[in-house]
């Protein structure tokens, strides 16, 4: 019968290790640079305007409108060839996985009954 006696051998590393890492990460307390960004932001006495708007804007609207685009006019535009192969290879690779993991699952239930 095998007995476990380097479980406490692991524990010590285990241990010596963590204790190693908390010294590595230097004399300030974890936390404490966050706490001083905090307090020295909530301190800022950076006056704030909000913008009016009088309607909409002369650079237009960062989400393009419903059929306001163009057609693609190389294969990496927006809706090229090009993209549509990528997504049709990445849809056949998910599927192969899928496929293969069925596969080897189906031979490790016939091998164990």
């Amino acid at each position: 019968m095998r007995t476990h006696r380097c479980q406490p051998r692991r524990s010590i590393v285990v241990a010596l290790l963590v204790a190693f890492a908390l010294v590595a990460m230097g004399p300030t307390p974890v936390g404490a640079a966050d706490t001083e960004a905090i307090v020295a932001t909530e301190t800022d006495t950076t006056p704030t305007t909000q913008v009016e708007t009088d309607g909409p804007s002369p650079a237009g609207n960062i989400l393009p409108r419903p059929g306001s685009g163009q057609a693609p006019e190389s294969a990496g535009d927006p809706g090229g060839w090009l993209q549509y192969t990528v997504f049709g290879l990445i849809i056949g690779g998910v599927a192969l996985i899928a496929l293969l993991v069925a596969r080897e699952s189906k031979k490790a239930r016939a091998a164990r009954s």
